[in-house]
């Protein structure tokens, strides 16, 4: 099957650069927990300072084998 984002998602402000974003993870708690799905992005994002990421319904998706 596939399992593919209902909602939109909003992260925050990126108050400096991240980087080339190329993967993301749903996880349990902000800090110290495992993951429950990992993925790549399809498109990986630049976020810059100032960005504001945004992934649109059915953008983030997982195979379950």
């Amino acid at each position: 099957g596939n399992i593919r984002n209902a909602k939109i998602i909003y992260l925050p402000e990126a108050v400096a650069d991240w980087g080339t974003v190329t993967h993301f993870g749903l996880f349990s708690s902000a800090s110290a927990s495992e993951p429950f799905f990992t993925g790549e992005l399809k498109n990986p994002i630049e976020i810059t300072t100032g960005y504001v990421p945004i992934f649109r319904v059915g953008t983030l998706s997982i195979t379950i084998v």
